[in-house]
Order: structure tokens, then C-alpha cells, then sequence
């Protein structure tokens, strides 16, 4: 098990102190709960509530174990604030907020690789995850406030990952819960790493990622064509 990403290159995982090279984005500074409520609280949006913590319910299926609804973001920051189940206004587009791409300068990632085909904002308490799951795109996630553990497993893999026959870019997988995918555990790797506020990870095509909130945490994706 590789408890940090030792191997770079094209189609490894990368992990960086973005920080270090760009202190003067004022993400780093300005983001918090309370900037986002004081200068888009009116903004409509959704936020997930009910995000099963017992492993055996399947996180891809919304429907039977989660609960979307639409809510002021005022009203969203405050659930993730005071609500004692795991609540995240996930992957919400930065369009949504007019202004906030000022607080970042995108280019220093552009120059190194394709162009920008989305970028996401994620808010969230403690205990938020994705569920393992693969992207297509090329996807770097940055962590702006809090913590966030992030586990991996090469494409090369795949065949031990159990995916859900409806959806086969899901896996039934829980890290913390490994017993149960002995299959798994004989025959793959797990690579993980802890993103600090400042770090970031380039999840390559194809790698299956789980990643779970260990704090209240604002982070971005940005996936590339």
C-alpha cells in the first residue's frame, strides 16, 4: 500500500503543493464558509443530505439513501454548518458564483496540459465521499480549506474493483471496509493520500477515486479535454 503518490508521469497520479506556486491566488485567503455566504447567499442551489455512513449501502443509488433538495446557499452553508448528518452542495459549476474565478488563475495549470473542460466547486462537512468511481477526463482536484483523504486504484485493476452491474464506472468498494472484497484485497493496490489546504492531485483517465471529507472542507475540480 502506497500511503503517498511516489510515481509521476503521464498516466500516474501526480501530487503537488499548488500553493507553493501560485500564493497569490486569493482563494487561499479569502475562501471560507462566511465568504461564500456573505457574497453568494441568495444564490440558488441543492445540497445532499443523508450520505450513508454504514459501508453497505451503496452511494450510487441517491434515491434510497440520500436526499437532495433545492435551498438557498445561505441555507446550504448552514446544514453543512450545524446539521449533524453529512451534508455537500457537490460539484456545483463556478458559473454559479460571478466573480469567483478572479480568486484563481487557472493558466499556470493550462500551460502543462489540455484545455479546461469544467470546473466544480465543492462544500462540505466532515464525512462527505464519492464513492469509488472513474472519470474519463483528465481530473485535478484542489483543496482549499480542510482535509480530504483521497484512495486510488490503477485502471490495470479493474478487473478486481466489483463495480454494479447498472452502472459499471461504480464500484461496491469501501475502503474502510475491505474484508468484504477479498478478491480486492489479494490482487490490487490501494494508493492513498491526505490533501492539506493548498495540495492538489491529477487523477489520470480511467483511475478509480474515492474521496472522503475528514474535515468541513471547500474544495475544486476542474476536469480537461
Amino acid at each position: 500500500m502506497k500511503d503517498r503518490y511516489t510515481q509521476y508521469g503521464m498516466g500516474y497520479p501526480i501530487i503537488a503543493r499548488l500553493k507553493d506556486q501560485t500564493n497569490n491566488w486569493a482563494c487561499w485567503k479569502k475562501w471560507s464558509l462566511e465568504y461564500f455566504e456573505q457574497n453568494f447567499g441568495k444564490t440558488e442551489t441543492t445540497i445532499t443530505t443523508g450520505i450513508p455512513t454504514n459501508t453497505n449501502v451503496p452511494y450510487h443509488l441517491p434515491y434510497l439513501s440520500h436526499v437532495k433538495r433545492g435551498v438557498t446557499l445561505s441555507e446550504a452553508i448552514g446544514i453543512v454548518r450545524n446539521s449533524e448528518d453529512v451534508a455537500y452542495i457537490d460539484q456545483k459549476d463556478v458559473s454559479n458564483f460571478p466573480g469567483l474565478e478572479k480568486d484563481m488563475d487557472l493558466s499556470v495549470l493550462m500551460k502543462a496540459g489540455p484545455e479546461e473542460r469544467a470546473c466544480n466547486i465543492w462544500i462540505g462537512s466532515a464525512g462527505t465521499k464519492s464513492g469509488f468511481h472513474y472519470d474519463l477526463a483528465p481530473n485535478v482536484l484542489i483543496q482549499v480549506v480542510g482535509s480530504k483523504h483521497v484512495f486510488m486504484v490503477a485502471p490495470s485493476d479493474s478487473p478486481y474493483m466489483y463495480p454494479f452491474p447498472d452502472l459499471r464506472c461504480k464500484s461496491q468498494i469501501d475502503p474502510f471496509d475491505l474484508d468484504r472484497f477479498p478478491h480486492f484485497t489479494r490482487n490490487a493496490e490501494l494508493w492513498h493520500a491526505t490533501l492539506e489546504p493548498g495540495d492538489m492531485i491529477l487523477m489520470p483517465p480511467l483511475w478509480w477515486h474515492y474521496v472522503t471529507g475528514l474535515t468541513t472542507s471547500i474544495s475544486m475540480n476542474i476536469w480537461f479535454d
